[in-house]
């Protein structure tokens, strides 16, 4: 008993004393210090215990360690207090604990300064006068030094956790604050070499910082800390030693790095720095070697192994450029030269001038095959994305095949004494490549090897299929595989996806190849038939075409390695079990489509394929799915959710594209590619469910057209495949994984409740678990499959949007609510002068491209949570949703908690499914009650948000926690400035709590969320990440302050926050929109309207003048001239564009209707006053949605819009009743018209194309006669004019479309037709002629019967109307082949513009990536000539240019036109003028510097007989200028 009291008594003694208390006691034996160093090191082991269990305890770690600095702070001595700080700081950062060591450790200790921001400081004497105030010879300088440089170093690593990928602005900039602050704290440092040790671990934050941002593509930001990290070790006297030459190589070889990664092809200069840069480090070494072979301490042949792996990397950084550059020739001067193959490279080395440069520069195998892997690995290149390194530079591809060929020879060359290293000599062609996997090349070059180790000659396979070489990557493939396999086959993945993509490529190049070959054939067919026409005699059927083979197709194909094909044949198993695919013929040529599937199985057949591949290659991996994938997509499904066209792009692989698109999701979804594109995610998840929607319940034009033509196979077909091969898998996997959670609950309960939950269990409707599958419908597996699968898109998509939080308050709310949406404000608009066709360029503001992209992924977001409530709500109507348990919609809108958006679009999707007219109107009203609740929290947030700035903080009570963003999972909360407060704050809490109740307030005991609870210092007013919360659940926030001896500050914690709903914002306008669809399909106009009335008002602004002149206007003018607000629509996404002209059609819609203002409408009553101001009124929102279309330049709505103006005006049209309104319609519609006459001219019906051409026919009639009541002839002509041109590019265009679609042969030359009146009247609809009795309109009509047929070739002596003419009514293919008969003049380039800005309108990319090569290289041997030296050019005639090289009749004839009389006046003039030619010409010649030519020379000419010839081309050097 007494001993137990004698040892409480000593604890409590030692809780109360100080350690100077036991000063007469040794420090080992300090019983306070004892318990000092116990409780750390048992926060040590707790922090490992946390991190191995990936717990995320940080209230409850950071309260600990609060109390443990509380109590020893003042018992221990202040120098072992600040040393256990940074020691301890030290250790957190090492466990990822950053904000832990920055705020109980660094900012622990920078407290004493008080607050202040690294961006305030620019220069060291800022920050010797703030934290070195004695200079630096203070005894807790050392201490400062690191808090600082530890501060920086958490600062960049939080910032970098908010946004791994770095694509805010913010985040870079935070980032560079902090490197450019550790960069000041080194330049302090660097006043005494005390602190050498400091500098040392300046570096080494720097390189960390550094090489973080280089690896996200940010060298040309970091290159310069990179340098002064690598400069202030020259400067500091203990680092030149030579312990720390081996860490001055690698910052040297950073640097370096960056200045290469930071070039472009266009700036040399970064490259030509890191050259320069590399041998100012080379001469360092140097003079430090000298200098060391003067000492005689130190173990000499460590010293030379430093000083060699120095040199080594500093070489192969000098050996990255000097390859490249000492090959590069004069743009101005011609010498060919013939490039060689492997096979033709023989004896011994060096065969060429690339060996011989790493024979000088290097001395052993290993360190030259270190510098070619350094020489073509480049950070800007991407393994996936293959190509040459500069096509237009054929030095460099040779360099190029010289560095794989160099390489090659290293590894196939035997030496004398392989057989006697461990793991090499594993194979024949490639003996100098050994297994081992813990070598490095670097120390194998060091101690001067010749063996390679396996996973560098993997990485030169990697960079040989990067850089298109395919005689090595062919050569190379089946021994590195065997070698692989041999290894253990942990890259046979590699080299199987490498040989996947490299048929993929080769299977594209045959296509195209045979698509050229096909079209060089129909054209060449074209003209003999059009010869033998004229001749009268048929041509004979020749089928040599179609007997001979390509060149491409009778090459050798690469042999596939055994491991690789191994490891295909299993993924294709996978693909024959799952969905039965009939396999392939031997002898039969795979398509690009099924080579697609064989590397989405590839990579979805192994769960581990992420740490077997990089997961850059991954996401390119998926990109190019995507980018394969997407066109398929827009084809099949391109029209709004009630269009029918897509079922006419179905055609017979539409089955296989499909299930290729499902496939390239899932692939996304596991590998994350919405952190990196969420906007493509995001559209591929729209397009996947909208078909999914239109499979499951398809439209009333979706069934008409289904029933009355033979698309209802193919769309059977296609719902057939997925629900067998898809939706019955997943449903499948769905129950088992339920039955399983329910036998677990069943086993779990108590044996007394055995017998209740018996009789519950017979009673329970999912009890049929077991005959599920046999008990469902047909169409409900694929309703749940789809169901499902949108649930697990919105997930993904949720968590890619949570990476791209910003703390300025924009993702807290949807949109700015401070705008003043009142038409009488006279507001001024940033893009005010932007009008109509908005051709006149703006400035974006810094981030405002980003916020573009947020906006459309928030859109895309909305939409596609629409979708999943359509596809919610139809399986609530399935009879066997409950066997899922899957409850009804009421059940969905509980599970939506406090998210008022999602009941909004829940409500909506019900009320569109449902075919009660009471019920749906019932639940439409609850959806927008619901949305109108959603604004209103969404203003609400938006009001706070703005309000905190201006909030004015009392003295004594404790301000509220400011909301900057939210998120599903967490919420980011930051402190107010407390320097208004009277009491000083040391630090403070943030506590979290979930609303589940009204008034519910957050307490000092809610610590429960990761972030809430720890003890911040008051110094640190930036954001804290509360994590772990709920989605779909509000929230509220409070705040504790202390002192600086901890003591709560205030009565108790502030006052609650508002409750905050977890969740991403979504766009609200968007919802608005689809209520509007929604509520016009299903009758419910009076929402609809309200609906479209806030959207209204946001987009579009009334001038105050035309509000206040109302009355006039109307006796007038009945037009009222809205306008954009271009500053809102600036910052709108397409999508929200889209739907909002969508709302326009709708609204006017819904006004047609009430009114009966319908056009085909004649009756009496329509042309009375009132009838005719409400048409013109409504006018006015047409012609918003007619500027709108033009802004987005989409032809469709354009037309759209344009056809209901005229449907509106038709009445007044019939009446012929004339307004100076009509006159600004009809005009701004014939100018839009006259810019999309080429893009609408698609393949309708007769009767739809007719009647387009009657409306341009009356528009401009109905034009022309009120210039001409209004004295303004001219004007009227030119109408008329531009009228017939309308009509004539329509009718021509859509004529070259359909005899496209109908032959397969070039358009043949055919005389113009000119038909008479009778006939072209028979050709027009008659009816048109009874209704209207108009001469200048039948005149316009029988003007498109006559321009039917157009010219069909060029001849090459054409004006420029002609021609352009010409391109505007012709194909692009057919346009630039007639162009090409003009290249050698300078309005060429015109021509070219043209066909190509009109290719680009009808999105014909293939065709301008095919004449990109062409032209490209005319362009650039034409400026050449041109601007190069005057001696030149070879001959220049009357607008035309001769080039060399250039292929004159590769499109037209050669004619020459001889005259006598022209030659003999020619030569009498020249022999008047020659003397004075002659002479000027000889002066300009003795002007000019001597220069060595070559004419051409041929390339296999001996050096001898060169010098020869060109010795004799010199005498003809003036003849030829």
């Amino acid at each position: 008993m007494a001993a137990s009291l004698r040892t409480k008594a000593v604890e409590r003694s030692i809780k109360t004393n100080t350690a100077a208390y036991y000063s007469y006691i040794d420090e080992s034996k300090n019983p306070v210090l004892q318990s000092f160093e116990n409780q750390i090191s048992d926060f040590k082991n707790y922090v490992i215990k946390q991190s191995k269990s990936n717990q995320q305890i940080d209230g409850r770690l950071s309260e600990t360690l609060f109390q443990l600095w509380g109590t020893f702070q003042s018992r221990v001595s202040v120098r072992l207090y600040c040393e256990k700080l940074m020691h301890l700081g030290e250790f957190l950062v090492a466990h990822e604990k950053y904000s832990l060591a920055l705020f109980q450790c660094y900012q622990r200790y920078l407290n004493d300064f008080g607050t202040f921001h690294m961006q305030d400081f620019q220069t060291i004497d800022q920050i010797e006068q703030r934290f070195f105030p004695n200079g630096l010879s203070d005894a807790t300088a050392d201490v400062s030094f690191q808090a600082l440089m530890g501060c920086a170093l958490c600062l960049f690593f939080l910032s970098v956790e908010q946004d791994p990928k770095v694509q805010l602005d913010e985040t870079l900039d935070r980032c560079i604050i902090a490197l450019s602050f550790t960069r000041l704290l080194m330049n302090l440092a660097l006043k005494d070499d005390r602190w050498s040790w400091l500098v040392y671990n300046g570096t080494i934050y720097l390189y960390k910082m550094s090489r973080y941002l280089m690896a996200l593509g940010y060298s040309l930001q970091v290159v310069e800390y990179l340098v002064w990290g690598a400069v202030s070790t020259e400067m500091c006297l203990p680092l030149l030693s030579i312990t720390y030459l081996p860490w001055r190589s690698t910052l040297y070889c950073a640097a370096c790095e960056a200045f290469y990664d930071s070039r472009t092809p266009s700036d040399g200069e970064k490259a030509i720095a890191g050259e320069n840069f590399a041998r100012r480090a080379l001469e360092q070494f140097k003079n430090l070697h000298e200098l060391q072979a003067l000492s005689v301490e130190g173990d000499k042949c460590q010293v030379e192994n430093s000083f060699r792996y120095a040199t080594i990397k500093i070489a192969t950084m000098i050996f990255k450029r000097l390859v490249f550059e000492s090959r590069r020739k004069a743009k101005g001067v011609l010498r060919p030269k013939v490039r060689q193959a492997a096979k033709e490279l023989t004896g011994p080395w060096p065969r060429t001038l690339t060996e011989k440069l790493l024979s000088d520069m290097f001395d052993c195998r290993c360190a030259q095959f270190l510098a070619i892997i350094q020489a073509l690995s480049d950070s800007n290149r991407r393994l996936v994305l293959a190509g040459p390194v500069n096509e237009h530079e054929t030095e460099l591809l040779d360099v190029t095949n010289e560095l794989f060929y160099a390489a090659q020879y290293i590894l196939q060359v035997k030496h004398a004494n392989v057989d006697q290293i461990a793991g090499a000599n594993a194979n024949s062609v490639y003996p100098n490549i050994t297994l081992k996997e813990d070598v490095n090349l670097l120390d194998l070059a060091i101690n001067g090897q010749y063996v390679v180790p396996l996973s560098y000659a993997l990485q030169l396979v990697k960079l040989a299929f990067n850089y298109q070489v395919n005689d090595v990557f062919e050569s190379m493939m089946e021994p590195i595989s065997e070698l692989v396999d041999r290894a253990g086959g942990s890259q046979t993945s590699v080299l199987a996806l490498l040989q996947i993509l490299y048929e993929v490529d080769q299977c594209e190049k045959d296509r195209k190849a045979a698509a050229n070959a096909k079209n060089t054939r129909a054209i060449k067919g074209a003209k003999e038939a059009d010869v033998k026409k004229t001749r009268g005699k048929s041509p004979p059927k020749s089928k040599e075409g179609s007997r001979k083979k390509s060149p491409e197709r009778t090459k050798g194909k690469l042999k596939t390695p055994r491991p690789v094909r191994d490891l295909i044949d299993a993924a294709k198993g996978v693909r024959a079990e799952s969905e039965t695919v009939v396999p392939d013929k031997t002898n039969q040529e795979r398509s690009v489509e099924d080579l697609l599937e064989d590397l989405c199985f590839l990579l979805l057949m192994d769960p581990q394929i992420h740490e077997k591949i990089e997961r850059d290659v991954l996401i390119d991996v998926s990109l190019l799915l995507w980018n394969k994938c997407r066109p398929v997509l827009r084809r099949f499904y391109n029209e709004p959710n009630d269009n029918h066209r897509w079922l006419t792009r179905l055609d017979h692989d539409h089955i296989k594209w499909v299930h290729l698109c499902f496939q390239t999701h899932e692939i996304m979804s596991r590998f994350n590619f919405a952190v990196v594109d969420a906007s493509a995610y995001a559209e591929c998840s729209l397009r996947l469910g909208q078909i999914l929607l239109a499979l499951i319940q398809p439209s009333s034009t979706i069934e008409a057209t289904t029933r009355a033509s033979s698309y209802k196979q193919r769309l059977d077909e296609l719902r057939e495949s997925l629900t067998t091969h898809r939706a019955k898998a997943t449903l499948q996997n769905y129950t088992s994984e339920l039955k399983r959670q329910q036998t677990l609950l069943d086993n779990s309960t108590l044996k007394d409740e055995k017998s209740r939950k018996q009789q519950s269990h017979s009673a329970d409707p999912h009890s049929s678990l077991e005959n599920n599958t046999l008990a469902l419908s047909r169409q409900f597996p694929l309703i749940f499959f789809a169901e499902q699968f949108l649930s697990r898109s919105l997930n993904v998509l949720a968590q890619a949007r949570s990476n791209l939080i910003r703390s300025d308050g924009s993702s807290l709310f949807d949109r700015n609510w401070s705008a003043n949406s009142n038409d009488d404000d006279d507001e001024t608009d940033s893009f005010n002068q932007v009008r109509f066709f908005a051709t006149q360029p703006f400035h974006m503001e810094k981030g405002q491209t980003s916020k573009l992209m947020d906006n459309l992924v928030k859109d895309l977001d909305a939409e596609l949570h629409f979708i999943y409530c359509r596809i919610a709500a139809l399986l609530e109507q399935t009879s066997d949703a409950k066997s899922i348990k899957k409850g009804s919609i009421e059940q969905y809108l509980i599970d939506a908690r406090g998210n008022s958006h999602k009941k909004a679009l829940l409500c909506a999707a019900y009320a569109s499914t449902r075919h009660d007219e009471r019920l749906a109107a019932e639940y439409m009203q609850k959806a927008y009650k619901h949305l109108l609740a959603a604004e209103e929290e969404d203003r609400l947030y938006f009001w706070h948000h703005q309000n905190q700035k201006a909030e004015k903080l009392s003295n004594e009570t404790v301000p509220r926690p400011c909301i900057v963003a939210r998120a599903p999972n967490f919420v980011y909360v930051m402190a107010p400035d407390f320097s208004s407060l009277s009491a000083k704050v040391a630090t403070y809490r943030i506590f979290c709590r979930a609303s589940d109740r009204p008034n519910a307030k957050a307490r000092m005991a809610d610590t429960n969320y990761p972030g809430s609870g720890q003890q911040i210092p008051a110094s640190f007013i930036k954001p804290v990440k509360i994590s772990g919360l709920d989605p779909d659940l509000k929230y509220v926030f409070s705040l504790a302050i202390y002192d600086a001896q901890g003591q709560l500050l205030g009565e108790s914690v502030s006052e609650s926050t508002e409750p905050i709903l977890a969740a991403n914002p979504i766009s609200l306008l968007f919802i608005r929109c689809l209520l509007s669809q929604v509520s016009y399909e299903i009758k419910q106009y009076a929402v609809a309207k309200k609906a479209f009335h806030s959207i209204w008002t946001y987009f579009v602004r009334t001038p105050a003048k035309i509000e206040s002149s109302i009355r006039e206007l109307i006796t007038e003018n009945p037009l009222v001239l809205y306008e954009l607000r271009y500053s809102c629509v600036a910052e709108s996404s397409i999508s929200l564009l889209q739907k909002f002209i969508n709302s326009i059609f709708i609204n006017l819609e819904i006004f047609i209707k009430e009114n009966h203002y319908y056009c085909d409408m004649i009756t009496p009553t329509s042309s009375t006053r009132t009838n005719q101001i409400n048409r013109i009124h409504a006018c006015s929102q047409i012609l918003i949605a007619l500027e709108l279309s033009c802004w987005l330049n989409d032809p469709q709505y354009t037309l759209q819009s344009i056809i209901y103006l005229y449907g509106l005006l038709t009445p007044l049209i019939f009446h012929k009743i004339f307004y100076s309104s009509l006159n600004h319609i009809f005009d701004k519609s014939l100018a839009v018209l006259e810019e999309i006459s080429q893009q609408i001219a698609k393949q309708r019906s007769r009767l739809t194309q007719e009647n387009l051409y009657h409306m341009v026919a009356c528009m401009t009639s109905y034009l022309s006669e009120y210039l001409q009541e209004n004295n303004e002839i001219k004007m009227s002509s030119l109408v008329n004019q531009i009228g017939k041109r309308i009509l004539s590019t329509m009718i021509t265009t859509q004529t070259n479309d359909t005899s496209r679609a109908h032959q397969t042969s070039a358009i043949g030359t055919q005389d113009q037709t000119i038909l008479s009146d009778e006939v072209a009247e028979s050709i027009m609809p008659k009816s048109y002629y009874i209704s209207l009795h108009n001469e200048e309109l039948k005149a316009l009509e029988r003007f498109v019967a006559k321009e039917r047929n157009t010219q069909a070739a060029l001849n090459g002596n054409e004006e420029s109307t002609a021609v352009y003419s010409f391109i505007n009514s012709t194909s692009v293919l057919h346009s630039y082949k007639e162009v090409q008969k003009f290249r050698k003049r300078p309005v060429y380039m015109e021509y070219l513009a043209q066909i190509l800005t009109k290719s680009l309108l009808e999105s014909s990319g293939d065709e301008i990536l095919n004449w990109y090569d062409d032209n490209q290289e005319f362009i650039g041997k034409r400026n050449e000539l041109i601007l190069g030296p005057w001696r030149m050019l070879i001959t220049k005639g009357e607008d035309i240019i001769a080039l060399l090289g250039n292929n004159e009749n590769k499109y037209a004839a050669a004619v020459t036109e001889f005259n006598p009389e022209q030659k003999d006046k020619q030569q009498q003039q020249q022999q008047l003028t020659g003397k004075k030619k002659q002479a000027a010409l000889t002066k300009k010649m003795l002007r000019a510097k001597p220069t060595k030519y070559h004419f051409l020379i041929p390339t296999k000419t001996s050096d001898v007989q060169r010098k020869e010839l060109e010795q004799r081309q010199k005498p003809r050097l003036q003849t030829i200028q």
